[in-house]
């Protein structure tokens, strides 16, 4: 048995930025793929997996014992180590997802609070999909004409069903063992590593929905995990890297600046961890 990490970061195995960060040993990057939330209030953390098996033959024996091996024995059970820690800690709920070829799925509720471990399944993405909004996230009426191109055939069963997959948590930062930051890794083709500005890109434009509730998201995340919001911008047509630590949002205007940052620093491979530590005001020999 093997469990595939299905993504809709299309551009994270290219991060190199992300790389460059976790050459140091020191720092280490968590994500959860999905964070719903309802009324700014944060429902739950959710990672999802693809399996090789067929779950809808599966006995409930057979189900405890998938999510045994994934949570225990998997590539990813250091991960899951992390993980429980901050659920733990913030009270929090985790989910975790597991689908087949046919969508069959099997979704585990790892609650913070008690420490539980049960289980829903479902025939199909649709039918998660209902069950999830009808629990967990709030319907969105306004849903981006995104390209569907390399999105997990999983993910366009909800988007086909109008209820998409949540936005994720790009990544908490740890150093030295520590919650530091929750960063936010941005991509830039039409603007420079250096020029580069989340303001431009706020408010609705041609296809693009604005990154405005997406913000609002991130925004809310690091409420609950109490922790500040770092950018980490990268290209792949660039060497360098902009870190920008944001201060805060304005989420009721109509007018930039939308977005108000604290530090920003340009950063390359060589320099990247002192940056970091710099921008976060974290006094650290690298």
């Amino acid at each position: 048995m093997y469990f595939i990490r299905e993504t809709s970061e299309r551009s994270d195995n290219k991060n190199t930025l992300k790389k460059a960060i976790l050459k140091n040993s020191n720092f280490k990057l968590i994500s959860f793929e999905g964070s719903p939330t309802i009324n700014d209030n944060v429902t739950i953390l959710m990672d999802k997996f693809k399996v090789d098996i067929d779950l809808s033959t599966t006995n409930k024996n057979d189900k405890i014992k998938i999510f045994n091996e994934l949570y225990k024995n998997s590539e990813f059970k250091d991960e899951f180590a992390l993980k429980k820690t901050i659920v733990e800690n913030r009270k929090l709920k985790w989910g975790i997802l597991v689908y087949d070829d046919n969508e069959y799925s099997l979704f585990f509720l790892k609650d913070g609070k008690e420490g539980r471990n049960f289980y829903k399944e479902f025939q199909n993405a649709e039918k998660f999909s209902d069950w999830l909004y009808e629990n967990y996230s709030t319907i969105r009426h306004n849903i981006s004409n995104y390209q569907e191109d390399n999105l997990p055939k999983y993910d366009i069963s909800m988007r086909k069903n109008n209820r998409p997959w949540p936005g994720n948590v790009d990544g908490i930062l740890f150093y030295d063992k520590k919650m530091i930051a929750v960063i936010e890794f941005q991509t830039t083709n039409k603007q420079s590593v250096r020029e580069h500005n989340n303001n431009d890109w706020w408010l609705p434009k041609h296809t693009r929905k604005g990154d405005k509730e997406r913000w609002r998201s991130i925004y809310i995340n690091s409420k609950y995990l109490n922790l500040p919001i770092i950018v980490g911008v990268w290209s792949p047509k660039e060497e360098e890297y902009c870190i920008k630590l944001i201060e805060s949002f304005d989420f009721e205007t109509d007018e930039p600046p939308f977005i108000f940052l604290k530090k920003k620093e340009i950063a390359d491979d060589k320099n990247i961890s002192i940056k970091l530590l710099e921008v976060l005001n974290i006094n650290e020999k690298i």
